[in-house]
């Protein structure tokens, strides 16, 4: 920092507040899925498992397992059943 320049920790905490974590990126896909598919958003995940399952996508699976669960815990406050 050069002399007489101020830090301005509230930006920094603002932009440290703002990353997209692991975490909140599952919370934002399962919202989104929400939005777009409405009612039908669990059948779409289901299928979206489905076919990374037999495309052999072990780690897609395990994405989308993470979203789906994070959808239930918005339409149900529970978490699913363990597939």
């Amino acid at each position: 920092m050069a002399a007489g320049e101020v830090h301005n920790f509230e930006q920094e905490w603002s932009l440290l507040w703002n990353v997209m974590t692991p975490e909140r990126e599952l919370w934002a896909c399962a919202l989104l899925v929400e939005r777009e598919q409405g009612n039908n958003a669990a059948v779409y995940i289901a299928e979206r498992i489905s076919a990374l399952a037999l495309a052999g996508d072990a780690d897609g699976v395990a994405r989308w397992k993470a979203i789906a669960e994070r959808l239930s815990l918005l339409w149900t406050g529970e978490r699913p059943m363990p597939m």
